[in-house]
């Protein structure tokens, strides 16, 4: 599956998505190590 294929403004909502994901189990995995 190519990025291609998905519409800008679907693709932009993705990575909004995974960005947010990715910084919130950052957050979790610092506080664990605390």
């Amino acid at each position: 599956m190519t990025t291609d294929s998905i519409p800008p403004d679907k693709h932009a909502s993705f990575e909004l998505e995974w960005r947010s994901e990715l910084s919130f189990w950052g957050e979790e995995r610092e506080r664990a190590c605390a």
